[in-house]
């Protein structure tokens, strides 16, 4: 039987297919949001060092893998997440900012938005 258009699968396999990774993305993030309930301080310090070393890889998969560049000009930006991070903590723990604990890497996102946006208003290149 030769192959045509009408061999491909049905239109209902592929909503079957994003209603599982749907499904499966809801497991994670619930196992995900569960785990400082359930597991010790030192597992979670190792799962948070083993998620940021997998965004970091991910970042570098894009720029090296995927697109064929190779450059580290994103560790900038990790450096100063990381930086505002670590003084938005400080900050929290001597009671000068009041920000609960899973919302301080926001701090880092924001002072990382902010260098980004510092870049292109002064159209340098990092």
């Amino acid at each position: 039987m030769p192959l045509t258009a009408s061999s491909q699968a049905p239109a209902g396999a592929a909503l079957s297919r994003s209603r599982i990774g749907a499904a499966a993305l809801v497991l994670v993030v619930l196992t995900l949001a569960a785990a400082p309930f359930l597991l010790a301080d030192a597992t979670l310090g190792v799962l948070s060092k083993a998620l940021i070393a997998a965004l970091f890889a991910l970042a570098f998969n894009l720029l090296a893998g995927q697109a064929g560049m190779l450059s580290f000009g994103h560790a900038a930006y990790f450096a100063v997440g990381a930086f505002a991070a670590v003084h938005a903590m400080v900050a929290v723990d001597h009671g000068v900012l009041w920000l609960p604990t899973p919302f301080i890497p926001l701090a880092g996102a924001l002072a990382g938005g902010a260098r980004r946006r510092g870049v292109r208003l002064f159209r340098h290149h990092a």
